[in-house]
């Protein structure tokens, strides 16, 4: 939950550096239709965005997923809905496909609300049973562990049973409360679900886990030239044995052809090719400093959440402070 992605990229693609992570789920995005796709892209990444309709420039709610590029995915279509924060896509594995979804669920959402998000959900595990939903639904009366809740989230609750799904966030998203939560339709697909700090002021958690999936990786094979290793001496004694006034006698075209086919003649045989590497979503202008700063802050809130002690509570507003000074 970002409360606004837009004034937190910096630390998000620091954060992205530091972690891999193959896909990312932000909610309360706060985006609308005068932000672009290019304004909130990540280098080497697919997005999936959806924006809230409903308020003041998308104001508390959207969301968007990002998935590499490299993994065979692919949007998931909702029959006829009028809930405009879920985004839903089918990455194919090796063995089978799983649907992955994100969703954001206002607390102050309407009655009429709260059922079509049931029913998008009820729709997607009928659709495969293979599914991971992520989000934060703001249901802080449900207790996961006896699997009892209030008014407000029985009828959530009965669905994610209804569904089969199991719920695997253990611990609080924000203050005491498990308001963020990770659902799979079976026990093992989720594993090793961790805390890895919050992003800018944000006042939820940041999370990590695994999805177990070997996923269909598509492997860049595209080649550059490599001018570091290329010979240009060698390149410059080739040049000088062509007789470039054959020119002389060859109209426009003709001779633009036969100086673009000798130099990449000579390139081919003194400039050695290599793969091009993925794209980093680490600025220009970040760091080491930056990142070290980003990396602290995190593993200090990491432990304040242990022990809630209130000192470590202060060691962390102040590397906060830094961090937010230095971004």
């Amino acid at each position: 939950n970002a409360q606004s992605v837009m004034n937190k990229r910096d630390e998000l693609m620091a954060t992205i550096e530091s972690n891999h992570p193959d896909i990312i789920g932000i909610t309360e995005t706060w985006t609308h239709d005068e932000i672009t796709d290019a304004e909130i892209t990540l280098n080497g990444y697919k997005i999936f965005r959806e924006d809230r309709k409903d308020t003041n420039k998308g104001r508390g709610g959207g969301v968007v997923m990002y998935i590499k590029n490299n993994i065979d995915s692919v949007a998931v279509n909702v029959s006829d809905h009028n809930y405009t924060n879920s985004v839903w896509a089918e990455v194919i594995g090796k063995h089978r496909k799983i649907i992955i979804g994100l969703v954001y669920r206002s607390p102050n959402a309407t009655e009429e609300n709260n059922e079509e998000l049931y029913r998008i959900m009820e729709e997607m595990c009928n659709k495969n049973k293979n599914i991971v939903i992520m989000g934060d639904m703001n249901y802080p009366g449900i207790d996961w562990d006896s699997l009892t809740a209030d008014k407000e989230g029985a009828k959530f609750l009965q669905t994610t049973l209804d569904c089969f799904l199991i719920q695997h966030m253990d611990m609080p998203t924000r203050g005491e409360n498990i308001l963020d939560l990770i659902l799979s339709g079976e026990e093992g697909m989720v594993t090793e679900v961790k805390k890895i700090g919050r992003l800018g002021s944000s006042d939820h958690d940041m999370f990590s886990y695994n999805i177990n999936l070997s996923a269909n990786v598509k492997v860049s094979k595209e080649l550059i030239p490599d001018f570091k290793r290329a010979d240009f001496f060698g390149l410059r004694e080739w040049l000088r044995q062509i007789d470039w006034q054959t020119m002389d006698n060859l109209g426009t075209n003709e001779s633009w052809d036969f100086f673009k086919s000798t130099i990449q003649e000579g390139m081919n045989e003194f400039v050695p090719m290599k793969e091009r590497r993925p794209p980093s979503n680490k600025p220009m202008w970040m760091s080491r400093n930056l990142l070290r700063k980003i990396r602290k802050k995190q593993k200090l809130w990491s432990a304040y959440t242990k022990t809630k002690d209130y000192q470590k509570y202060l060691v962390y507003k102040k590397a906060e402070k830094k961090t937010k000074k230095a971004t």
